[in-house]
């Protein structure tokens, strides 16, 4: 039998799909290159669109290059760890 209270309850999320504000700025940009009320160069009009990207990537890579070395170091000194557990253990 079917009873409403027999079934496990099942939180409902909600999601917010909008436009941010920098697609905003980018759209306006857009309309006021268009009607020639602003004459920037179209790599600045668009600019909203693809800086966050380049910020995104230069952020992650900038990290990256931080903390390579210190994982290339702990990498070997585990390799070196087990190397002499493994001649131990003959």
């Amino acid at each position: 039998m079917y009873s409403p209270h027999s079934r496990p309850i099942l939180r409902q999320r909600s999601v917010s799909v909008g436009v941010g504000p920098g697609t905003v700025v980018g759209i306006v940009f857009i309309i006021l290159k268009l009607v020639d009320v602003i004459t920037w160069p179209w790599i600045w009009v668009l600019a909203p669109f693809w800086l966050p990207l380049l910020l995104f990537f230069g952020l992650v890579s900038v990290v990256m290059l931080v903390t390579a070395p210190g994982r290339i170091i702990e990498a070997r000194r585990q390799k070196r760890i087990r190397r002499a557990l493994g001649e131990r253990e003959r």
